[in-house]
């Protein structure tokens, strides 16, 4: 009981940080809602990384890394870059497809990093843009 209250509060406190991403972003660009995402994870080590995915299911947004970021086997994974596509990713389908919930994937291996990841993805809208999916890799410790 005790790992499952633990895993529980876990996702919670990722939820909580998705959260203020979101209430964070406020941009006139997209360049500078990169620049708003890159300061606010700043102090969340937490974040693996970050990116951004139009309605098209096209990157909008480079793949934005935690500076604490950790990367294995460069040569068999590589981040997704901007103008690429993840139509076939479960984060992006259930956020366009439910539109007022939010995704939280399983852990899984990242195809950016290699390590260890739990994605929490959901769509949202910002005044004068076209909705936008909001995704953040949350690294995950290995035991």
């Amino acid at each position: 009981i005790r790992e499952i209250f633990c895993l529980s509060s876990l996702i919670e406190k990722r939820k909580q940080i998705f959260q203020g991403i979101l209430e964070q972003i406020q941009p006139e660009t997209l360049s500078t809602l990169e620049k708003n995402i890159t300061s606010y994870m700043l102090p969340i080590e937490e974040i693996e990384c970050v990116y951004v995915i139009g309605e098209d299911g096209v990157q909008l947004t480079e793949t934005l890394f935690h500076p604490n970021s950790t990367f294995r086997n460069q040569d068999l994974f590589s981040p997704m870059k901007k103008g690429d596509c993840h139509i076939s990713r479960p984060f992006y389908n259930y956020a366009l497809h439910h539109r007022q919930k939010t995704y939280i994937s399983d852990q899984y291996i990242s195809f950016a990093t290699g390590n260890f990841c739990q994605t929490i993805s959901q769509l949202f809208s910002l005044e004068g843009f076209p909705d936008m999916i909001l995704c953040v890799d949350f690294g995950v410790a290995r035991i």
